[in-house]
């Protein structure tokens, strides 16, 4: 099996052992997976770089500034090189955020953008990619694949991509597919879609009044934003990256407060309403804890009911997830699919009236994707979502309105026969 120089898509459906065959072929053996493959006569005479699927397990500094210099300091380069390596990354690859923000300021895209120049910024000639770009808006993914095929055109450099996206295919040079028994050279097909739904009418009204949010004084996210919104069922935040989806969504269940202004969001009238919220790294925020852990805690304070809980093992098996075999292990250690499917079921089968979903879909495959839209549209009938992503065709098959961020503004937009007006 030869990987030519080009842009090589590896398409796998979640849990198939993606990230171990990035990590087999970049060299490491740091998986703690059982695999039912093994790499054998690796032939790799060239520099590699593996840019991981968890954004955050690549950052190491504490600055932008800090982290595109982190390279050029461990090659032992003068102050002054570093310095000019630096600013060729900004000119490069259009980095625009200010280089004083700390990272865990940036959205997932923004964070992929950012580890995805660092790698590159080694001149490696083979680059791994292990589902890199999930998080990226459409818009920056054509531009991130613009930018790997001119550095492929001035390195002649093998490009090996990971993706649980089976539309990716459209970007690659060489196109394969990991099943469980092998790995082959294919063609995609993009054929299996949900089917036709009639969307529950919704009772749900968000309002912005006078909203102003900022990180710091220099990075304003929202100023003296008005609207109304409303009556919804599931209501999409879409968006490119870094345009304030997931921060709109602390500011509604309060972990975030904004700097002005206020925000509430009413159900058929009623003020007194229960969120319900998956963040984007889940796995980050839960930590050491357990499935079980979390369960306990939300029976305590009266948040799931024990039928709750057998509805949501029997569903869970739908899905190919045994209860008993996860319900115990630290969250961090999970499949980071695994997570988002089963944090997704515990919010759904608890008390909450609005489930707020930030990028939910990340890291499923394909069919996965499909299954758990079926399942959030029956939930649909006694819920009501509020779902971030940057993908229109979660909007499309799972919302009746949506607000479109762009640079300082909000669009509130209405589907009507599978088409979006603007909202009045």
């Amino acid at each position: 099996m030869i990987f030519h120089s080009g842009i090589n898509l590896i398409y796998g459906e979640s849990g198939i052992g993606k990230t171990s065959l990035c990590q087999k072929l970049a060299g490491l053996e740091i998986s703690l997976e059982k695999t039912n493959f093994e790499i054998t006569d690796l032939s790799n005479d060239y520099d590699s770089v593996l840019v991981m699927q968890d954004p955050d397990d690549q950052i190491v500094a504490p600055t932008l500034y800090k982290e595109l210099a982190f390279n050029f300091e461990n090659l032992g380069l003068q102050t002054e090189d570093i310095q000019k390596g630096i600013i060729d990354c900004i000119r490069k690859y259009e980095l625009c955020q200010e280089l004083d923000r700390h990272p865990s300021t940036l959205s997932g895209g923004e964070k992929e953008i950012l580890n995805l120049v660092t790698s590159l910024s080694l001149n490696p000639k083979v680059v791994i990619i292990d589902d890199g770009l999930a998080f990226l808006s459409v818009k920056n993914k054509h531009r991130m694949i613009s930018m790997l095929k001119s550095y492929v055109r001035e390195t002649d450099a093998v490009i090996i991509w990971t993706s649980t996206s089976i539309s990716d295919y459209q970007y690659s040079d060489y196109a394969w597919e990991l099943r469980l028994d092998r790995l082959i050279n294919t063609k995609f097909s993009d054929n299996v879609k949900p089917s036709e739904w009639n969307i529950t009418p919704g009772t749900a009204t968000l309002q912005l009044n006078n909203l102003s949010f900022s990180y710091d004084n220099n990075h304003p996210i929202f100023t003296q934003i008005d609207l109304t919104i409303g009556p919804f069922r599931g209501l999409g935040l879409l968006g490119d990256n870094g345009m304030g989806k997931s921060t709109l969504g602390f500011l509604i269940v309060g972990i975030l407060k904004e700097k002005s202004g206020k925000i509430s969001i009413t159900l058929s009238g009623n003020k007194s309403v229960s969120y319900g919220l998956l963040p984007q790294f889940p796995e980050r925020i839960l930590g050491g804890r357990t499935f079980l852990e979390v369960i306990d805690e939300l029976t305590t304070h009266n948040l799931i009911h024990q039928s709750s809980i057998r509805k949501l093992v029997k569903s869970l098996r739908t899905f190919q997830i045994i209860w008993d075999v996860v319900k115990n292990e630290p969250i961090h250690t999970l499949k980071l699919s695994i997570v988002r499917i089963v944090m997704i079921h515990i919010l759904c089968f608890a008390n909450y009236e609005i489930i707020i979903l930030d990028e939910p879909l990340f890291s499923l495959g394909f069919q996965q994707k499909n299954r758990i839209i079926t399942f959030l549209r029956k939930i649909m009938d006694r819920k009501h979502l509020i779902i971030a992503t940057h993908d229109k065709f979660i909007c499309k098959e799972l919302c009746d309105y949506i607000l479109q961020f762009d640079k300082g503004s909000i669009t509130p937009l209405k589907q009507t026969v599978n088409t979006y007006v603007k909202s009045t």
